[in-house]
C-alpha cells in the first residue's frame, strides 16, 4: 500500500527557526553554485588520484578537504577502500599551474580505528586555485566524518554514524542507517532514506527532508535564513514543536 505523507513548510525570514521531531528519520532538495573561481586562471594542471588501503582493523573514515567535491559510497564486503579523484591547480599560465601541482597533495594517516584522508596545500595561494576531487568507496558499515570548506558532499549507502562540517556547498545524504549530524553554513541539505537520529544546523539555505516511520527517533532541523520542508508518513506517531519569529508555518494532511 502506498504510504501517505503530510507536509510541513516553514519559511523564516532573516530569523532563527528550530524544528524538533521525536520518533522519525530525514531528506533535502536544492542546489548552490559554489563556483570554480575561473577569473584569470585559464590554465589548468591536473593529476589523477588512485589509492588503495586495506580495511582490516579499521571502522571509520575521516576526510578533510578545502576545495572540491567529496563523494563517499558504502559497499558491502570490500577488503580495501578505494580513493580516486583528481588534483587540480588553476593559474594564469600553464607553466605556473604545472609547477605548483606538486604543492597540492593527498595524505593518508592511520589513527587507530580511523583512516584519515587529508588535502595538503599551501596556506597562501598567491592567486592560484587549488582543488581536490574525491570519490571514495568504503565498507558500508563504517562511520564517516567530512570537514569541507568549499564543495559538495555526497554520501550514500552507509550503516554507521555520519558527521559533516561544511562551510560553502550542498550536502546530499541517501540511505543512511545510523545517526546523522550536519553543520552547514551556506548551502542546501538533502537527506533521504535516513534511519537514525538526525540533526541539521544550517545558517543560509534550504532543508528538505522526507522521513520514513521509525520508532524512538529524533530529528532536529534548524535554519537561520531559508526554509524547511518536512515530509513524514501520516501514520507516524510523533511529538512536534515548531517555532518561527518572522515567517509562517503551514501544515498539510496532518491532524493535531
Amino acid at each position: 500500500m502506498k504510504t501517505k505523507y503530510f507536509f510541513m513548510r516553514l519559511f523564516p525570514v532573516l530569523t532563527g527557526l528550530s524544528l524538533l521531531i521525536l520518533s522519525s528519520g530525514c531528506n533535502v532538495n536544492g542546489t548552490i553554485d559554489v563556483g570554480d573561481g575561473d577569473g584569470d586562471n585559464r590554465y589548468t594542471a591536473s593529476d589523477p588520484i588512485n589509492l588503495r588501503v586495506g580495511v582490516a582493523g579499521h571502522t571509520g573514515l575521516d576526510v578533510n578537504n578545502v576545495n572540491g567535491p567529496v563523494e563517499i559510497y558504502g559497499v558491502n564486503g570490500i577488503d580495501e577502500i578505494e580513493i580516486t579523484g583528481e588534483r587540480i591547480v588553476r593559474s594564469d599560465s600553464q607553466r605556473d599551474a604545472e609547477e605548483h601541482l606538486q604543492n597540492l597533495q593527498v595524505s593518508l594517516r592511520d589513527a587507530g580505528s580511523t583512516i584519515i584522508v587529508e588535502t595538503e596545500q599551501p596556506s597562501s595561494n598567491d592567486g592560484r586555485e587549488y582543488e581536490v576531487r574525491y570519490n571514495i568507496l568504503i565498507p558500508d558499515n563504517w562511520d564517516v566524518s567530512v570537514n569541507l570548506t568549499n564543495g559538495i558532499v555526497t554520501i550514500e549507502s552507509i550503516t554507521g554514524y555520519v558527521e559533516l562540517d561544511v562551510t560553502n556547498g550542498n550536502v546530499n545524504l541517501t540511505d543512511i542507517v545510523g545517526d546523522v549530524s550536519v553543520d552547514l553554513t551556506n548551502g542546501n541539505a538533502d537527506l533521504r532514506g535516513i534511519d537514525g537520529d538526525v540533526e541539521v544546523d544550517l545558517t543560509n539555505g534550504i532543508i528538505f527532508t522526507q522521513m520514513g516511520w521509525a520508532i524512538n527517533r529524533q530529528c532536529e532541523l534548524s535554519t537561520t535564513n531559508g526554509g524547511i520542508e518536512l515530509r513524514i508518513p501520516e501514520s507516524a506517531s510523533a511529538d512536534f514543536t515548531a517555532s518561527v519569529s518572522n515567517g509562517e508555518i503551514s501544515l498539510t494532511g496532518l491532524t493535531l
